[in-house]
């Protein structure tokens, strides 16, 4: 309980922001609504009227995969405490697997839905792209923290607790370097099928350095204060109700 706790109420407090994110990006990739004019909206919709933004499909398409991915790494994690086994190459494996796919339905459902046009079928080579904007993302946001934060611990003589959080802050941002380009060029073979490779990669110069600011903000809610929050919750719970070996 402690840990399906923890995961659904830090992805509650990271799914409004996620959801306006990854909507304006979308949109913007499609031409409907440039990025900061939707992130305007999404904003002021959020405060002014969240009766109705709560309700909405895309929040919810994100708060599950949310839920789906902490949910996963919390009981993993407690599964090898448990069992005396290292959480590493587990944690990996099954968070990996469980945000990968729901993350790709979630980005199908939400490229149709803001989508300029009736879909037929969806380019497999959006599928593949997402797959490694994954693979990375899963890697910077839930294991190589624990790694980097202790090297810091070590090197710079800080807390673990901050030595932990610079790190959970700090790599899931610095990949959207490479993981931005892979979500861009998903949608772009779906928006526009027909497209050129020097097309592509001028989409690509275009709108990327913007983007990848974008998903920057939207990581550090995400991966960041939502891995942060996860950890410091569960952890909490754990000392009072010690629901762990």
């Amino acid at each position: 309980m402690i840990d399906i706790f923890a995961a659904t109420t830090a992805s509650f407090l990271v799914s409004p922001f996620v959801t306006i994110i990854d909507k304006s990006v979308i949109c913007n990739a499609n031409g409907s609504c440039p990025m900061w004019k939707g992130v305007r909206m999404g904003l002021k919709d959020l405060f002014l009227k969240p009766h109705h933004f709560f309700r909405r499909k895309e929040f919810w398409w994100i708060y599950w995969v949310y839920i789906c991915t902490y949910i996963t790494a919390n009981v993993t994690e407690s599964i090898c405490i448990n069992k005396d086994i290292k959480s590493g190459l587990p944690k990996f494996t099954t968070t990996f697997f469980a945000n990968m796919i729901t993350s790709i339905i979630k980005d199908k459902e939400l490229a149709i839905m803001f989508g300029l046009k009736t879909v037929t079928n969806f380019p497999t080579i959006s599928y593949g792209l997402w797959m490694v904007r994954d693979i990375l993302t899963i890697m910077f946001a839930f294991n190589l923290p624990k790694i980097l934060g202790e090297y810091i611990h070590k090197k710079f003589d800080i807390s673990p607790f901050t030595s932990l959080t610079l790190a959970q802050l700090g790599l899931p941002m610095a990949v959207q370097f490479l993981t931005t380009p892979c979500h861009l060029l998903a949608l772009d073979f779906y928006n526009k099928p027909l497209n050129s490779i020097q097309q592509r990669g001028a989409f690509i110069l275009a709108e990327g350095p913007k983007t990848v600011g974008l998903r920057m903000l939207r990581i550090f809610p995400a991966f960041g204060i939502g891995g942060v929050s996860n950890a410091y919750i569960r952890r909490f719970l754990i000392r009072k109700y010690g629901e762990e070996k």
